[in-house]
């Protein structure tokens, strides 16, 4: 499904490739966990569909939940001085909430 979503967003049907990614967050969350790398990078590009879309109200509720399912240690980034690979990936995602460009 994820490279459906892919396909559909270099097809530029933004709100086909959200409806699919979706599908996939939302498999992925219950797998893997929110906070898990994968899960908010689908959720990410989710949000970034939903924009594409034109429906930003739906991409900050997505960029929010995907925050939300971090703790406050996790959206810091990092251990032991080393930044985290979310690090990058929690600042799209409150740049959404923001409604600041990505």
């Amino acid at each position: 499904m994820r490279r459906l979503a892919k396909c559909l967003r270099t097809l530029h049907r933004p709100t086909d490739a959200a409806y699919h990614r979706r599908r996939c967050w939302e498999l992925e969350t219950i797998r893997d966990g929110g906070d898990a790398v994968g899960t908010l990078e689908t959720a990410l590009a989710l949000a970034e569909d939903l924009k594409a879309a034109g429906d930003e109200d739906a991409a900050r509720v997505v960029a929010m939940q995907a925050l939300k399912a971090l703790t406050s240690e996790d959206a810091g980034g990092g251990v032991d001085g080393h930044v985290d690979e979310r690090t990058g990936i929690v600042t799209a995602l409150r740049r959404i909430v923001g409604g600041q460009p990505a």
